[in-house]
């Protein structure tokens, strides 16, 4: 593939559903998700266990998306793809909903620079964070782990690349991207990159 799965996925919630006209919220992009007739084939794929890159003429509905002469909004390598089809697999009306109101927010004409820098950066670290998910299960209770780590991979993503103190918030961005290429978990990333001096819980607390 020439292209990243993000981008199938961006123009998936852009084109399919019919194209945004602005900065959406998250009830906004679960509206949409739920018209897209793309997102209903893989609903229905998971619901019956199957892995959606299994299913060819799915995976082929979503490559055509890549012809679209729709701008990147970021880009991965191969291994992240795959890291971002696991997220799919989870729980596709949850990562689509949140790739759909950052896209969003990444091509509204109203949003500032630094608005549409978050929205980008957000996409990214979901991608970067994803190897914590093994998408196919074999219990409900591991269902329901990894359903929750996908919550986590979203909410942490966003807050971090909220983080506005100059310098010191750029390095620990990069600091923590790093830690997750290298495989380290959300929460010992956050540390990695915080010099030990917080986790994921101080993370999510502060304001």
């Amino acid at each position: 593939m020439k292209k990243v799965i993000l981008t199938a996925i961006l123009i998936l919630a852009q084109t399919a559903l019919g194209g945004t006209t602005g900065r959406m919220t998250a009830i906004e992009a679960a509206a949409r998700i739920d018209r897209s007739a793309t997102y209903k084939e893989i609903a229905k794929a998971r619901e019956s266990g199957k892995d959606i890159t299994s299913d060819a003429k799915l995976m082929e509905k979503i490559n055509k998306m890549l012809d679209l002469s729709l701008k990147d909004l970021v880009a991965f390598s191969a291994s992240e793809n795959i890291s971002l089809i696991r997220l799919m697999n989870v729980s596709a009306k949850e990562v689509l909903t949140e790739v759909a109101r950052l896209s969003s927010i990444a091509k509204d004409s109203t949003a500032t620079v630094q608005e549409k820098e978050m929205a980008k950066k957000s996409l990214e670290l979901i991608v970067k964070a994803s190897h914590n998910v093994e998408s196919l299960v074999i219990n409900s209770e591991q269902a329901q782990k990894q359903k929750e780590a996908v919550t986590q991979i979203i909410a942490i993503s966003e807050k971090i690349s909220s983080l506005n103190f100059g310098q010191a918030s750029k390095t620990f961005v990069e600091r923590y991207e790093k830690a997750l290429i290298n495989g380290l978990s959300i929460d010992a990333a956050i540390r990695e990159a915080s010099h030990n001096k917080f986790g994921e819980k101080e993370l999510r607390e502060c304001e």
